[in-house]
């Protein structure tokens, strides 16, 4: 574990002589460990210390493209990613004030927020890392279940390569019981299945 946080040329002795300051030796690592960023980044040029950063567009095109500039320039600065995407309407909705153009919901925006987290390493020593969010009440919830499940592929739905996947458990799931509806939303609809 160690060596991945070795920067270039620095040897371990280095590497506790950089993190002295915050009380990191080579017995304290069998109890505590920061997090990758300060590991790797403190006591460099980098002083990249944060984690994860949280990201939540709105459901329109110009939030969305800000959510994906915002997450390449994350990652690649060695940021992990936490984005919710429960604002987004899901596939299908009416979108630009038009009832001709339709949305292709949340899938396309995780499938490309998944191909930058794979591509773009976190400065340049370890794969992206990331989560994505959905309330259990949204609309394509089904389809979120199916980016992390092989066992049951559906032909539009490519599996997720890096990115993990988390769901918001919300209130009003507690007060569905056996013989209730479930009632799933978007931004713009509720619909009762």
């Amino acid at each position: 574990m160690l060596n991945s946080y070795l920067n270039q040329d620095e040897t371990k002795e280095d590497f506790f002589e950089r993190l002295k300051p915050l009380g990191v030796t080579e017995e304290s690592l069998n109890y505590f460990c920061f997090s990758s960023p300060i590991m790797k980044s403190f006591g460099t040029n980098h002083q990249n210390l944060y984690a994860c950063a949280i990201l939540e567009p709105k459901d329109t095109l110009d939030s969305i493209t800000k959510m994906l500039k915002n997450a390449i320039d994350l990652v690649s600065s060695g940021a992990g990613l936490s984005v919710y995407l429960g604002n987004i309407r899901p596939i299908g909705s009416f979108a630009g004030g038009s009832e001709q153009i339709k949305t292709d919901g949340i899938l396309p925006i995780i499938t490309m927020l998944d191909s930058l987290v794979t591509a773009i390493k976190q400065q340049h020593f370890r794969d992206g890392a990331g989560v994505v969010w959905l309330p259990i009440d949204h609309f394509e919830i089904l389809d979120f279940f199916s980016l992390i499940d092989e066992t049951h592929p559906r032909p539009h739905i490519t599996p997720l390569k890096t990115l993990h996947t988390g769901i918001v458990i919300t209130p009003s799931f507690f007060t569905i019981g056996s013989n209730s509806l479930a009632i799933l939303y978007s931004p713009l609809i509720v619909l009762c299945i």
